[in-house]
């Protein structure tokens, strides 16, 4: 029985070459942007899928005004690990992990047997705690698994790393653990670490990647300074029991900072499943970007509306297609084959008309890719092995509902259809009720394929016009906040401090509206070093430099890189000397605490002014020696000027011309000022960022638009085969009572521009409150007006009268006999 259902369904297809070609075209379209969208939805959906994911939860500083949270940062302060693990049995194990540097990349330097010395960059790296092994079911293939990153300045490499850097060992099996690397540029900041173990690399889909992870132990984090302890600086994530009730910390760890009589707020603590995080957007500091599910949702309901466009032009050839199908459908009613069989042998159709258009739709989706990569900044996931059964089952299941979609009317239109009526020829069933009933449901549909088409292109045109008025500014003159790092260059001296300086004179005004410089990170210190070695020397008439104190004990310091801001009541902390002057004039100047200035030899802090610090071959002035924090505190020391990492922060003035646009305009000042601050690295790149994500999504969405304009006009083509036969004997007469042919015409074309016309009436508010709470998110945009919508219409307009025009104008010339012959 099925192999007689298969072979009736083929034989159908092929004596209806042109609908089914039009059916199979307009179904893999549809298929293929559907497993498009699925793909890039799904690979969004299932990130962090980690051993024990159900009981890990990244710790999330909140900050509530009036009782509300108003701001979430996945920062915390490093002593709310240790805290939560200590007051709440539930909370088994803790782990913190801290950039490597602000924008956490890493760079080391690896002495090679051979006396080259190889430079390595890591792009994403962390210090953390031992217990990163435990909570993040991180595997580890070389290293001891209790004790890996107990140890101050140990590193764990990835297997990937591991293999870059060491590829023999690594092919051999052989242990790479001992090696050393030498982190950043010689000098203060230059320290050494040793592997200790390697480790399975991380998941693809994963919020948290990183390829190399150190020892929070290490002197280089600031973990021992006590100011530290509470700075929100740190991730944080638990391991907790099955049955932990997260609210009872969330609720138990809020606490107020400050408060005023009509404004109070609270800072607090919330706890986040590690598998949620990658779907949230709202959170400061993440890590990697996160997507918006709202996104995600409006990418399903598209992916819907393609597979539902492509499935209406099914359903209208289907019903088109039974005016030339009615003898034989009367004639198997005839015969005695039930509405059941009947029902089942269309189906059947559509069951292999929807197979093969997904077969063909898994090439047009691997090509479409291959363009979204050529031509787009989207960050495309790609079809593996490891999620490729549920590719499959995806698509089995779309061909099932395509199917399901496209048969379902058309089974029931043409099992129903009269067998006297489908014998008498196609007038008879151009006349039936039936197919009154299936002329509805065309134009019903047809309106539908319409009002996507407009909605798609209006999406496009408008876009395209804010992407472009955003570039091009329309006129507009802006200010633009930049800020970016300056790694430091460890000969800037007076000179260059009078560059600098000659610099922003030079620009402030110009392309440079105001410029703020400092080595603090948004007002806290962000780099501290642990060093040793240094000596106050006195300097000799033959200009050698010889020790103080001879016999002075090897010391420890705490170097923290700091500027004049950081103390902002000087007089209340300096016992002696004076604060750092303006930025970059103390390049070789020192201010010390009173432990440092004792660890150094000097008992009176009055007595380290002035003095000469040998630290390894640089000279140092002592400038100021400042109060202790605690009466234990460490000895500190602390330097500033261009020759440590320094911040800044730009107000770029754009005022727009002819020629230069806002990326260029950008460029040109990159460029401008890397002249001048070599390596220099822009933080904020929130425009580029959102101008690089949205000119990705227009192009996406004219993808889109493109296969439902091409879908809506096959729907186009079929209705005008439809209203052709059908008013094939009219036009006849007409032309007999003197109609001419361009009345005619006109008199067809008419049954479409009502169509278009009842389109665009239902398109317009959807585009105009879309668009209109799309662009209230730009602080300069386009204006909304009739046009913004008016040229897709007509663009649509001017597609769908060349597709139906070569159908009625063939009908509109034909003889009125042959018209009047037509049975």
């Amino acid at each position: 029985m099925i192999k007689n259902f298969l072979l009736i369904s083929v034989r159908n297809i092929l004596r209806n070459k042109g609908a089914a070609y039009l059916n199979i075209l307009g179904l893999t379209l549809g298929m293929a942007a559907c497993i498009f969208l699925f793909n890039y939805i799904q690979s969004h959906l299932f990130y962090d899928q980690l051993p024990g994911r159900n009981n890990v939860f990244r710790v999330e500083t909140t900050t509530s005004t009036r009782g509300e949270i108003t701001v979430r940062d996945a920062f915390t302060a490093p002593v709310v690990g240790p805290h939560l693990a200590e007051l709440y049995e539930g909370v088994n194990d803790y782990v913190r992990l801290l950039p490597f540097s602000e924008y956490g990349s890493a760079f080391f330097k690896y002495q090679k047997h051979d006396s080259l010395a190889l430079s390595v960059f890591v792009e994403k790296a962390y210090y953390a705690d031992q217990s990163i092994l435990n909570v993040l079911s991180l595997k580890l293939l070389q290293g001891n698994q209790d004790s890996v990153l107990t140890a101050p300045n140990t590193l764990l490499l990835s297997a990937t790393l591991a293999k870059s850097i060491f590829p023999k060992q690594i092919e051999e099996n052989t242990s790479i653990i001992g090696q050393e690397f030498v982190s950043a540029a010689a000098g203060f900041f230059e320290q050494t670490y040793v592997i200790g173990g390697v480790f399975d690399d991380r998941p693809v889909k994963t919020h948290l990647k990183f390829d190399l992870l150190a020892s929070l132990s290490s002197p280089a984090t600031g973990m021992n300074n006590p100011g530290m302890q509470h700075s929100e600086v740190i991730y944080t994530y638990v391991l907790v029991s099955p049955d932990f009730d997260i609210s009872a910390v969330e609720k138990a760890a809020t606490s107020p900072v400050s408060s005023a009589q009509m404004d109070t707020y609270e800072k607090g603590i919330s706890l986040r499943p590690i598998e949620d995080i990658h779907l949230t957007t709202d959170i400061s500091n993440e890590p990697e970007n996160g997507i918006s599910p709202t996104l995600l949702i409006f990418l399903s309901v598209i992916a819907v509306i393609i597979v539902v466009l492509a499935c209406t032009n099914y359903v209208n050839n289907a019903i088109i297609n039974s005016i030339e199908r009615a003898k034989e459908i009367g004639v198997r009613k005839l015969l005695g084959i039930t509405p059941t069989q009947l029902t089942l042998t269309f189906v059947g159709e559509a069951l292999l008309t929807n197979t093969l258009a997904g077969v063909l739709s898994i090439f047009f989706f691997l090509f479409g890719t291959k363009l979204i990569v050529m031509y787009t900044k989207i960050s495309y996931p790609p079809v593996g092995y490891s999620n490729m059964a549920v590719f499959i089952l995806f698509l089995i299941v779309l061909i099932l509902v395509s199917t399901l979609l496209s048969s379902a009317y058309p089974a029931f239109h043409l099992s129903s259809l009269n067998p006297i009526d489908s014998l008498r020829g196609k007038t008879s069933v151009l006349n039936s009720g039936n197919l009154g009933k299936g002329s509805s449901i065309i134009r019903s549909l047809l309106i539908f394929q319409l009002t996507s088409s407009i909605i798609f292109l209006s999406a496009v045109y408008i876009v395209y016009l804010q992407l472009d008025y955003m570039e091009r500014s329309g006129g507009t003159s802006r200010e633009i906040k930049m800020s970016g790092v300056f790694p430091g260059l460890p000969g800037a001296n007076e000179e260059f401090t009078n560059q600098v300086d000659r610099f922003i004179l030079h620009n402030k005004g110009e392309g440079i509206r105001g410029i703020g410089i400092s080595n603090l990170y948004q007002g806290k210190i962000k780099t501290m070093q642990a060093i040793s070695g240094l000596a106050p020397v006195e300097k000799q008439e033959d200009g050698i430099y010889v020790k103080l104190f001879p016999g002075l004990k090897d010391t420890t310091y705490n170097l923290y890189v700091i500027d004049q801001q950081y103390w902002k009541d000087s007089s209340a902390v300096f016992r002696a000397g004076r604060n750092f002057r303006n930025m970059g004039d103390d390049f070789n100047s020192l201010i010390v605490n009173e432990s440092a200035a004792k660890a150094l030899g000097f008992g009176d802090p009055e007595m380290a002014v002035q003095q000469t610090i040998d630290s390894r071959g640089g000279y140092h002035m002592v400038v100021g020696v400042v109060k202790n924090q605690q009466p234990d505190s460490p000895p500190s020391i602390y330097v500033t000027g261009f020759r440590h990492r320094t911040y800044m922060d730009f107000v770029l003035f754009y005022q727009p011309n002819q020629s230069e646009n806002i990326s260029t305009f950008l460029q040109e000042m990159k460029f401008q000022i890397g002249t001048y601050f070599p390596n220099f690295f822009f933080l904020s790149r929130g425009f580029e960022n959102r101008l690089a994500l949205e000119e990705g999504m227009l192009k996406m969405f004219f993808f889109f638009a493109i296969i439902a304009i091409v879908i809506a006009n096959m729907g186009m083509f079929g209705l005008a085969s439809y209203v052709t036969q059908k008013r094939t004997k009219e036009i006849g007469i007409r032309k007999i009572l003197g109609a001419p042919t361009h009345n005619i015409m006109l008199l067809l074309l008419y049954d479409f521009l009502k169509l278009i016309l009842i389109a665009y009436l239902i398109s317009n508010p959807i585009v105009w409150f879309s668009a209109k709470e799309w662009l209230d998110d730009y602080p300069f945009r386009i204006g909304l007006d009739p046009t913004l919508i008016l040229f897709p219409v007509l663009f649509i307009l001017f597609i769908s009268t060349l597709v139906i025009a070569e159908k009625c104008w063939q009908t509109a010339i034909k003889s009125p006999l042959d018209s009047l012959d037509a049975n």
